[in-house]
């Protein structure tokens, strides 16, 4: 068995409170979760355009799991509205 993780370091540019970050990241969040059936953690901040997410999920083939996690990725790369400093993957 497979255990993947990404954790992506977030800039979201345009909020200008914390009430607009939160609710880019729980639209990020939520769709992460229906597309992919995914795990999503939030690593909690008072910084108004940082965010750092971490996602994970479980296989029996380390090649699915490593296909997860770039799609994963890639899908959150196609919103307009923020911007991945960093990503960090590892697959176990």
């Amino acid at each position: 068995m497979f255990i993947g993780y990404l954790k992506l370091n977030i800039f979201i540019p345009h909020c200008r409170s914390l009430k607009d970050k939160r609710q880019v990241v729980k639209r990020v969040k939520e769709r992460v979760r229906n597309n992919f059936n995914v795990s999503v953690a939030e690593q909690p901040s008072d910084k108004w355009q940082a965010c750092e997410l971490s996602f994970t999920c479980v296989n029996y083939t380390r090649n699915h799991v490593d296909g997860m996690i770039d799609r994963i990725e890639q899908y959150i790369r196609g919103f307009y509205d923020i911007n991945i400093v960093e990503s960090e993957k590892e697959v176990l």
